[in-house]
């Protein structure tokens, strides 16, 4: 009896060294652990974030928001992604990228929290960038003398798949497009996204025969070719815009659903000589009655006043007012996505009005001017100085033993 006794206390006795040799095991892991956080969240919190950088001008619509893993600090559970203070994603701990949709014109904020085993969350610093929907639509002729950093956009297209190689375009996101219906287009565009192209735009007024000149039927099988393409897919632009279009645009989008097939956006071309306040807000209502007929993005990729010549003050006035009158309504209807006005020349008897820049000598007109200054997010112009933030969120580093 007193043996058994002896080899339980025994037992015990050896049981509890072990408990106590594990618990001082596991607090010397843990202790490492807190350790390898503390040492090295620094640095991921600083560098955490590579894209959007701070200050920098963003096309509206999808944005990547790319980062560093944390790995480094721990076994990473999740990521957290907010933006201006709302939470607004999450991904598994493998993940280190994000598209953030956004339209609205001024400076977003983001960070990421990465949440590490057990409970531990460290915050990234905060990264200020702006965002806007204006561009330019210029092809190389109408390019070669602009300074395409003045112009306060964020993004352009061309009518190519070929973007411009001028100095001050290449920070610019580029939207190339297709004309054709050619057997090779979808192995072109399935280089696109791997060009690192985001957005692709269908065919250019196939209404027209001086344009692309696609029917309905052509069209619907040559957008075949853009589908499944990780890329995100414009409808073709009609020269009549979708409201006006009973005899293309309105059957192509029909045809479309047949045969399961959509697009991810929609381009409107709009020109008429109607520039007063009725014709702001007509050309306002055609943009609205396109979005209520399909719900999806708008992008208002050529719009401008024809008719109007540039040979006076007064037309050229006209053409200034209807701009004044349209860019800040488009910038806040939020399924507006971008708009690109088209520059006319100033030499051109019939539509110089319209004009933003003389293409031979680069010389800006009065609407080129006013084009710059329109459409900017509030403080861009001090964005030299905006710079990443440190984050206010504190850091939760827990212990293993902590319950």
């Amino acid at each position: 009896m007193l043996k058994s006794r002896k080899k339980v206390i025994m037992g015990i006795l050896l049981l509890g060294l072990i408990i106590v040799s594990l618990v001082a095991g596991f607090k010397i892991n843990d202790k490492n652990r807190i350790q390898k956080i503390n040492a090295n969240k620094s640095s991921w919190k600083e560098n955490a974030i590579t894209f959007p950088e701070a200050g920098t001008l963003q096309p509206a619509g999808y944005i990547t928001i790319n980062w560093n893993s944390a790995e480094k600090i721990g076994k990473v559970k999740k990521y957290v992604i907010y933006a201006d203070d709302k939470k607004i994603a999450e991904t598994n701990g493998k993940t280190t990228t994000y598209e953030y949709y956004t339209t609205e014109v001024k400076l977003h904020k983001i960070y990421i929290e990465a949440q590490i085993e057990k409970g531990s969350k460290i915050y990234s610093d905060v990264i200020p960038f702006y965002v806007n929907k204006k561009g330019l639509c210029m092809n190389k002729d109408m390019a070669r003398n602009v300074d395409a950093g003045n112009w306060g956009v964020s993004w352009y297209y061309n009518w190519s798949i070929t973007k411009h190689n001028f100095t001050s375009f290449r920070d610019l996101q580029f939207v190339p497009m297709m004309w054709t219906t050619a057997p090779t287009d979808k192995q072109e565009i399935s280089v696109l996204p791997k060009l690192g192209y985001k957005y692709v735009l269908a065919f250019n007024e196939p209404d027209l025969e001086e344009q692309s000149n696609i029917s309905v039927e052509d069209a619907v099988e040559g957008m075949k070719a853009f589908m499944n393409q990780d890329i995100y897919v414009g409808s073709p632009a009609t020269a009549l815009c979708p409201p006006w279009s009973d005899d293309w645009f309105v059957p192509f989008m029909k045809q479309m659903k047949k045969e399961k097939m959509d697009v991810d956006f929609i381009p409107i071309h709009h020109y008429w000589n109607w520039w007063n306040e009725e014709g702001v807000q007509a050309f306002l209502d055609l943009v609205d009655k396109t979005w209520e007929m399909y719900h999806k993005p708008i992008w208002i990729t050529e719009f401008a006043i024809s008719g109007v010549p540039y040979r006076t003050k007064q037309m050229r006035q006209s053409v200034i007012d209807y701009m004044k009158g349209v860019i800040p309504e488009l910038d806040k209807r939020d399924y507006v996505e971008r708009y690109s006005w088209f520059s006319f020349n100033p030499t051109d008897y019939r539509n110089g009005g319209s004009a933003l820049l003389d293409i031979t000598t680069g010389e800006i007109t009065d609407l080129g001017k006013l084009y710059q200054s329109l459409g900017m997010p509030e403080g861009y112009e001090n964005s030299s100085k905006v710079k990443k933030e440190k984050n206010t969120q504190k850091d939760i580093v827990k212990s293993y033993m902590s319950f």
